[in-house]
């Protein structure tokens, strides 16, 4: 069992991630970023590549359906966003056609609209049968808890909740959470909104972290801080080329 390679989850695209962090099943991993820093944009490139080896959940409770999968065929495809919507040539528009139809023939559902745990939990139950299963949550800032808990309460009990999850129904968990707005320019696992449970009960943090802002080009290098991985080495930075 100890031995046992079949574990570790495998990205098919994502290569580093295999090396460098070495991902578990039965997991809860947390993908953090300030606003508009690339939180959804990273959690979809990750769903695209992993619907190619798993079954796959995305809860989508921030942006609408139609923008999901305009990401989604802008990353299989390789394509900005405005030819999809206005393809520049009858050749392009046969090719989103095509890439569409791949898509649509990979194994994962995107489920839309604010969430409880329950009813996660029940999508959940009714989805994993014989194989493992992936969730991704978009993000956890707006799951919906018991009347009148405070930020903290709700999202610490949505975290718990998650955690025994993925121990009883064979699921490894993705969410998305926000980095504080007012933290250091280097974010921390620290800096994670109402992050007490969020920090202890995570074992892979993964924080986006843009070192130049100032650089407005389409393509450019950011990292990936890991302050926290139970599988491999923490305190690491994995740079990545970003397009937008």
């Amino acid at each position: 069992m100890i031995r046992n390679k079949e574990k570790i989850i495998t990205f098919p695209r994502f290569w580093a991630l295999n090396e460098k962090l070495q991902i578990k099943k039965k997991t809860v991993n947390v993908i953090g970023a300030r606003p508009s820093e690339g939180k959804s944009a990273l959690a979809l490139n990750l769903f695209c590549d992993l619907t190619k080896e798993y079954k796959c959940l995305y809860f989508n409770m921030e942006m609408t359906e139609e923008e999901v999968y305009e990401r989604m065929l802008g990353i299989e495809g390789d394509l900005p966003i405005r030819d999809i919507v206005n393809p520049q040539t009858e050749h392009q528009d046969t090719y989103i056609k095509e890439v569409a139809t791949k898509i649509y023939n990979y194994k994962y559902e995107v489920i839309n609209g604010s969430k409880t745990i329950n009813s996660i939990r029940k999508k959940v139950i009714k989805e994993q049968r014989d194989e493992h299963l992936i969730i991704f949550i978009d993000y956890i800032g707006y799951i919906v808890g018991k009347e009148g808990m405070s930020d903290k309460d709700r999202i610490g009990e949505a975290v718990r909740d998650l955690n025994n999850m993925t121990k009883d129904y064979d699921c490894t968990v993705f969410l998305v959470a926000q980095i504080n707005r007012n933290g250091s320019d280097l974010p921390t696992m620290q800096d994670l909104k109402d992050s007490g449970e969020i920090e202890q009960t995570a074992d892979t943090i993964i924080l986006i972290h843009d070192d130049n802002k100032e650089d407005t080009s389409v393509k450019k290098e950011i990292g990936f801080l890991i302050p926290k991985c139970r599988g491999s080495r923490s305190n690491i930075r994995i740079p990545v080329m970003y397009d937008k």
